[in-house]
């Protein structure tokens, strides 16, 4: 394996030399140009890059190409442009480093006459170079500024401590660099405003064409994010991954570059050491359980046969049947089946467990759903069918090992997967989880033996509505080509995703035909077919007496779980045209109240007398053969339950200005199956409110996120762009203002001024969209107290954009790392600083701490959440 390495600075300068190394044969080809202190810099730090990238990586080919000039006489930085002589000053390729150094010490700043450089022309000399190796890496630091001690000082920041730069007075010299045309930089003095004589995605076109080219780059300030934005929003048509990685102070030059170039290789590495064979989505839902596998083609294989059935399913039950001492008897239908058959009293009967990581409580007033109460706490415990109770995480575990010995047998039987290594994992989870879930399910997995712990991301979550766009783009029957179409046409809209415990909502824009963005946060609720059951129990409840019902559960519960089965049946099966409504079959109720000596009689005239919105007769029982009549008004109202919050939520997103021109509605899931769910959705927003065209949903909507997790797995930056729910931050100390309180107010004499100790140090901003391949968000802190061990950041989040103090509400949780032994030697111990990077282009927030020199194993420090996030 090799690797093409370029490093490209456009530090308020132009395009200077080229210079290669060859870590085979030690040959040294470097380019760079001018800027006093960039160039001493590099003189003293380009031989310990060289030395220890060659040291630890012996197979990377290195190309250097900096581009910088400086009029030593204005003591201002400028930039070579079109009309200086030479525009690009080129060192021939050199096994020397010695060549390369003599080549520094000749070098003269000189050329420009604006704030403007030729950036674009730098990258085409670059797309020039020899690119060989399999893999292409350009490290590309775009601006330069030189700035005061003050400004150092001022931007220090601890776990207790942040002073901004309003706070001080600062001075800087800044350098920017963007290229010509107003395009890409806002204000720039520019001699060519309106210059056409480069063109960026040509040049970045040129680039990607290398194949497999990384292109990173490197700020120092924000004085040219409108360029990186163009260039990234390039990159993400082409297929070109353009990461952006803040350097804030010229001595992280060598830190950075050893950094990127390290990542980069220990990325390869990984890939080529571990390259899964086959990609897995489980679908872990919370009325049924699939599974979904891929070669890493076009091809999923997703219907399965599980065992105690005789044909393949589309997906089993999310039931699991334990024994006395927690140990597994049998999953899903099977799980039913042996539990209904046995009159074994101490086996423990689980169904739907799902829910324990989610809180299910429904507020009943006006069918509203309170979303800030979702995750807060989490069952600790599960009961099962005969009461006995059991810690969640110990069911969950059981589950998981089922599904791993499951799936490895049917992949082993492929004869191309071995261990459970080969295998990309992918478990879907609602879009409104919590991290506490996720660990959660994440903990479980990893006891089940599911995912080996030393393996980066062998278990990706995947958002259930994100996964089901993957459909959109990959099925092959004509009502998806035709709904291909449309959406590229109308280019927004709604995917719902209605499922057995929640109902998942994303809203999503199509890019260029194959990628899409979201354009508002994944939001949902618990909307799902779970609670039209737990309200067909309640009426139950009425009707007959929660003291009748509940024992009937309690001494029969194999004759409770048959009696479930059958509301389900005819749940799914209701249609509300149909002349002649569904029947519930209660035969084993009726059967209970005889042996009980309870008045059928009786039983049969309360239900007549319920009343269902003030009108009795609504229900009938038949007592002679076991059934309840509901009749339509029985099952609009019970189904109503769930489908009447979910249309008012639905509602309320269509009227946002994100969603303004959305004219397509996809459904997925088991509830979308119901013939009255769609029905309502048709009469509410298609025929009444004419706010969506077109309702539509595949052949197979209960196997859509399953299949959708496989391609997922396959392909993960198909959605390109995430909304950000909430502003992200870490609790630090900042210079005290009036309007802080006076509590908070202590005074520094390390700072000789008065801090104030609850500011939010903001990472991310609500609303804020994150790419797929964004990388993390970086900032540098100091320790608080000299000679601390051991460093703890508190995590919080807000629903405001710029939030200014952190409060017991937006606190979620916390973090902790031991700082490296020799820490506090050296004589700047006091100034290090430590970076502290957060990952949110992922399902899961992850925080890495990138010290020099750190293990690897412990840079991805563990979160603890307090609450959902």
């Amino acid at each position: 394996m090799s690797v093409d390495l370029c490093f490209a600075m456009d530090c308020t300068g132009k395009e200077k030399k080229c210079m290669k190394v060859d870590l085979f044969s030690r040959k040294l080809v470097v380019c760079v140009g001018s800027m006093v202190e960039w160039i001493s810099k590099c003189k003293d730090d380009i031989q310990n890059i060289v030395t220890q990238i060659l040291t630890e990586y012996p197979f990377v080919y290195i190309f250097v190409f900096w581009f910088l000039s400086l009029d030593n006489n204005k003591q201002k930085t400028y930039f070579r442009d079109y009309d200086d002589t030479p525009p690009f000053e080129i060192l021939p390729f050199t096994e020397d480093v010695n060549a390369f150094k003599d080549f520094l010490e000749k070098l003269k700043a000189n050329g420009g006459d604006d704030n403007c450089e030729d950036v674009i022309g730098g990258l085409e000399e670059c797309a020039k170079l020899q690119w060989s190796s399999t893999t292409k890496v350009l490290f590309h630091i775009v601006s330069l500024f030189f700035l005061t001690a003050d400004w150092r000082m001022e931007n220090r920041k601890s776990i207790l401590r942040n002073f901004s730069n309003e706070e001080r007075d600062t001075q800087k010299t800044q350098g920017d660099a963007p290229p010509h045309n107003r395009m890409y930089h806002d204000g720039a003095g520019d001699n060519y405003p309106n210059d056409t004589r480069r063109q960026h995605d040509t040049t970045l076109r040129k680039l990607q064409e290398k194949g497999n080219m990384r292109y990173c780059i490197a700020k120092l300030n924000n004085s040219l994010n409108k360029m990186i934005r163009v260039f990234k929003a390039t990159g993400y048509e082409i297929n070109l991954i353009v990461e952006e990685r803040e350097m804030p102070d010229i001595k992280y030059l060598f830190a950075s570059v050893v950094r990127f170039v390290t990542e980069a290789i220990q990325a390869i590495r990984v890939s080529k050491n571990r390259e899964s064979v086959a990609a897995v989505g489980i679908d872990f839902g919370t009325d049924g359980t699939g599974f979904a596998y891929s070669f890493f083609n076009e091809e999923v294989h997703k219907e399965q046969k599980w065992p105690g059935r005789l044909l393949a399913e589309l997906k089993c039950k999310t039931n699991i049947l334990l024994d006395k001492n927690g140990d597994f008897v049998a999953f899903g239908q099977e799980a039913a089946d042996e539990y209904t058959s046995n009159t074994d009293c101490s086996l423990e009967f689980y169904e739907r467990f799902k829910m324990a990581l989610y809180d299910k409580t429904l507020e009943e007033e006006e069918g509203k759903y309170d979303t800030d109460k979702k995750e807060k706490d989490l069952e600790p415990y599960l009961t099962a069918a005969n009461g006995k109770k059991r810690k969640t995480i110990e069911v969950l575990v059981q589950a998981f090992t089922f599904l791993r010995k499951h799936i490895m047998k049917v992949l082993r039987e492929t004869k191309c997967v071995k261990e459970i290594e080969d295998v990309q994992w992918i478990v879907t989870i609602p879009a409104i989880w919590s991290n506490t879930a996720k660990n959660r399910m994440r903990e479980a997995a990893l006891r089940a033996g599911l995912i080996n712990n030393f393996i980066r991301d062998h278990l990706i979550f995947a958002f259930e509505p994100g996964v089901n766009q993957f459909l959109l783009f990959h099925f092959s029957q004509q009502n998806w080509d035709i709904l291909k179409k449309q959406n590229v046409e109308d280019d927004k809209y709604i995917l719902l995703d209605l499922g057995g415990g929640t109902a998942d909502i994303a809203c999503h824009q199509v890019l260029d035909g194959i990628n899409v963005s979201q354009i508002y946060a994944p939001s949902g609720g618990p909307w799902g077919s779970t609670y039209i059951d737990e309200a067909f129990w309640e009426m139950l409840h009425e009707i007959f007496g929660r003291e009748i019902i509940e024992e009937f559960k309690t001494k029969y519960p194999n004759e409770s779980i048959r009696l479930k089965e059958s509301f389900r049946q005819a749940k799914h099966n209701y249609d509300p045209v149909s002349s002649k409504p569904q029947k519930v079959k209660i035969k084993e109720l009726v059967i209970f109240m005889k042996k009980h000596q309870i008045d059928l009689k009786v039983m049969s005239k309360k239900v007549q007398e319920y009343k269902l919105k003030n009108k009795s007769g609504v229900f009938e029982l038949d007592e002679d053969i076991g059934t309840l009549y509901l009749g339509h008004e029985g099952w609009k109202f019970l189904m109503d339950k769930v489908i009447d919050p979910l249309v008012e939520h639905v509602h309320k997103l269509l009227m946002e200005p994100e969603l303004k021109g959305c004219k397509t509605m996809l459904c997925v899931g088991g509830l979308s199956t119901s013939p009255y769910v769609m029905q309502r959705l048709r009469d509410t927003f298609v025929t009444d409110h004419k706010m969506i065209k077109t309702i539509s949903k595949p052949n197979q909507p209960i196997l859509a996120v399953v299949e959708g997790a496989v391609r997922f797995g396959v392909a993960p930056s198909l959605i390109a762009k995430y909304v950000m729910p909430y502003t992200y931050g870490l609790k630090c100390a900042r210079l005290w203002a009036t309007s802080d309180e006076e509590d908070k107010k202590l005074w520094s004499e390390k700072e000789m001024s008065y801090i104030f100790e609850d500011g939010f140090e903001i990472f991310v901003s609500k609303g804020a969209k994150m790419h797929v391949q964004d990388p993390p968000k970086v900032k540098y802190f100091q320790p608080l107290n000299e000679g601390e061990k051991v460093i703890i950041i508190e995590i919080h989040r807000s629903t405001e954009e710029n939030p200014k103090q952190c409060t017991n509400e937006t606190y979620c949780g916390q973090a902790s790392f031991d700082l490296p032994d020799n820490w506090w030697n050296g004589v700047d111990a006091t100034t290090k600083e430590i970076p502290v990077a957060f990952f949110f282009n992922k399902t899961e927030i992850q925080v890495k701490v990138e010290l020099e020199n750190y293990p690897e194993d412990r840079r991805f420090i563990k979160i603890e959440w307090e609450r959902g996030v």
